[in-house]
């Protein structure tokens, strides 16, 4: 099976680009979106998150992905999507 996904990033704005999605983040000044299609491996990543869940809990380990970084990356994923809608409308 051959599987992609698209990879979207944010990269430092030195000059406005005709055409190219900007997110202003504040403080943090104005970044450009960039979007890549890439090929994915053959395992699941969702699964593998789960394993690794399940395998920290029953090592008494901290996951390898914490709460807090989820969250992080969660709310910037929903940034990106109403900054890419706001910008079709």
């Amino acid at each position: 099976m051959n599987k992609q996904f698209e990879l979207i990033c944010l990269e430092e704005l030195k000059e406005p680009e005709p055409f190219v999605p900007i997110i202003d983040l504040g403080p943090k000044g104005k970044k450009k979106v960039v979007m890549q299609t890439e090929k994915s491996s053959e395992t699941n990543p969702i699964e593998e998150e789960l394993k690794s869940f399940v395998n920290s809990i029953h090592q008494n380990k901290s996951p390898e992905v914490d709460l807090l970084s989820a969250q992080k990356v969660l709310q910037l994923a929903i940034e990106i999507s109403e900054q890419i809608t706001v910008g079709q409308n």
